[in-house]
């Protein structure tokens, strides 16, 4: 499951509605960072004042709103095909509701190491959410909620555990605080007259992804 969490994110920007955006000058640093803040704590106006335009905002939050519905259909059929069991739609909404909460409360830097009339180095630094301990630490919980001698069929179980997990784990993004560690990487932007823009949308996007959700 948490494979398809950090894909989510990540498909959004795959789709480059932001390519060729611009229009204001700004330095390259606060492109990146911009992006970081639009795509992880959703914040529209840090967007708006590097020059993204409204319509692409507006493409940025219908593209998360379907990878969202994309990512909860892929769970339950993982789930099928791993357990012949699925979850409650209502609970995994809940769930990514409480999960795309928890970014919000994520934070970064950015930084130019090296730049040129056509390109720049930005090095990007963010706390993180630790999806394995969570995971972990939900499906412990669940684990020893659900009694598997209390149920007679192994179906029944697996659905009792997985939306018992569910459940955990929103829990845990309902309470999740970011800790002070932070992971930083490198990402190279492109400058075509005042605007800057990523050179390859699915890279520029799992840099960033990479940064806010740790799965290992």
């Amino acid at each position: 499951m948490k494979k398809i969490i950090a894909l989510v994110m990540s498909a959004v920007l795959a789709v480059g509605v932001f390519a060729g955006c611009g229009g204001k000058q700004v330095a390259a640093d606060e492109y990146v960072l911009a992006m970081y803040k639009l795509v992880i704590n959703r914040d529209s106006k840090a967007a708006k004042d590097v020059g993204v335009a409204d319509k692409e905002i507006k493409s940025f939050e219908d593209e998360l709103k379907k990878s969202v519905e994309t990512g909860i259909n892929d769970i339950n059929e993982s789930y099928k095909k791993s357990y012949n069991a699925t979850v409650d739609k209502d609970l995994l909404t809940k769930y990514y509701d409480a999960y795309l909460k928890a970014l919000t409360k994520l934070s970064g830097t950015a930084t130019v190491e090296k730049s040129s009339d056509t390109e720049a180095t930005v090095k990007l630094t963010s706390t993180y959410m630790d999806m394995e301990a969570l995971t972990g630490k939900a499906m412990e919980a669940a684990s020893a909620k659900v009694k598997a001698a209390e149920y007679s069929e192994q179906t029944d179980y697996n659905i009792a555990v997985l939306t018992e997990y569910i459940k955990e784990l929103t829990t845990q993004m309902e309470q999740f605080t970011p800790g002070k560690e932070t992971q930083s990487t490198t990402i190279v932007v492109k400058k075509s007259k005042n605007s800057w823009t990523y050179s390859d949308s699915t890279t520029f996007a799992q840099a960033i992804t990479s940064l806010a959700i740790k799965n290992s």
